[in-house]
């Protein structure tokens, strides 16, 4: 009998401490992008992958080529000049959650700085992310931006795209950073 307990319990013990999935479906990350000096858009990247271990291990894939920008010729123009899609798909995120934060009960949240590895268009940058995390009533967790992480196309050589579709759309600027924010929910 007690063995069948003991086993029991290491049953139960190895479930809660399962893998999380990103639920893409409950997950949103937007950017913003800024021309004439003074026309902001909100954007969009409709597709996302992503898993969390045990270990507070945090990945996230972006699918570039699921850009929204509301405008489909401005969609393909981003896919092929700016995120070159072809060459580079995806962007990755990677990061280290920690334990206090995987252990957060439903209803529980606490505002964290993350620290994050971006790897985008080839290159890497660590990024610090503001986020709350949220315990959710399944055994979830909900990661969410407090503040916008600015992302600099420099940083990630992203220039030449940005100056090619700002010539294709005949405009006299677009801006070089790019706040992002995110909501991403985690389901074990």
């Amino acid at each position: 009998m007690r063995i069948i307990s003991l086993v029991s319990a290491l049953l139960v013990s190895t479930s809660t401490l399962a893998d999380w999935q990103l639920d893409p479906a409950q997950s949103t990350l937007n950017f913003l992008s800024t021309k004439k000096a003074q026309v902001t858009e909100v954007h969009q990247l409709k597709t996302m992958s992503g898993a969390l271990d045990e270990s507070g291990n945090a990945t996230v894939e972006l699918d570039l080529s699921s850009v929204d920008t509301g405008i489909e010729i401005r969609n393909q123009r981003m896919i092929q000049f700016l995120f070159a899609t072809d060459k580079f798909p995806v962007a990755k995120v990677k990061a280290k959650v920690s334990d206090e934060l995987l252990g957060l009960a439903a209803g529980q949240s606490k505002a964290t700085t993350l620290a994050a590895e971006l790897d985008l268009h080839g290159m890497k940058q660590t990024l610090q992310l503001a986020v709350t995390v949220t315990g959710l009533a399944d055994g979830g967790l909900q990661v969410t931006t407090i503040k916008p992480v600015l992302i600099s196309s420099a940083d990630f050589g992203l220039t030449e795209g940005v100056e090619k579709l700002k010539s294709l759309a005949g405009l006299d600027s677009i801006t070089l950073t790019v706040p992002v924010t995110f909501n991403l929910q985690f389901k074990q």
